[in-house]
């Protein structure tokens, strides 16, 4: 069993922050908490997953904690940053896989290499309490 497991197969909500539902940041905020990493919310801070404006300036606001890692040097527990709607998220499980929350769907991990998402990888980021 993977540490992971339990974040599989969750369902979508947006702005969600427990497993009756949660948004693509809602899920990497459980599962680091699984980690003793408390993470901040955002839930009061942008309309919905749609809310672009908002969440891009999160993300360029709130990126103390967070050291950049070359890619190829990522491991499980890292976070993926992907340019999409604006932004999405996942953590790094291993062997170049992610799980994440895609949007209307439930959490899953599968490859963030692909052609879906590969091209459109802003960055690779570790949390300084997992460094």
């Amino acid at each position: 069993m993977s540490a992971f497991d339990p974040f599989v197969g969750l369902p979508w909500l947006d702005r969600g922050r427990d497993p009756a539902g949660c948004d693509c940041w809602g899920l990497v905020r459980l599962a680091l908490a699984s980690r003793g990493v408390d993470l901040p919310s955002y839930d009061g801070r942008y309309r919905d997953t749609s809310d672009k404006a908002a969440i891009g300036g999160l993300i360029a606001d709130e990126r103390d904690p967070w050291r950049p890692i070359r890619v190829g040097a990522e491991r499980p527990w890292d976070l993926v940053l992907i340019h999409q709607r604006p932004w999405h998220v996942g953590l790094v499980v291993g062997a170049g896989c992610m799980l994440h929350m895609p949007h209307d769907q439930t959490s899953c991990i599968e490859p963030y290499s692909t052609f879906r998402y590969g091209p459109r990888i802003e960055g690779f980021y570790r949390h300084e309490a997992l460094a």
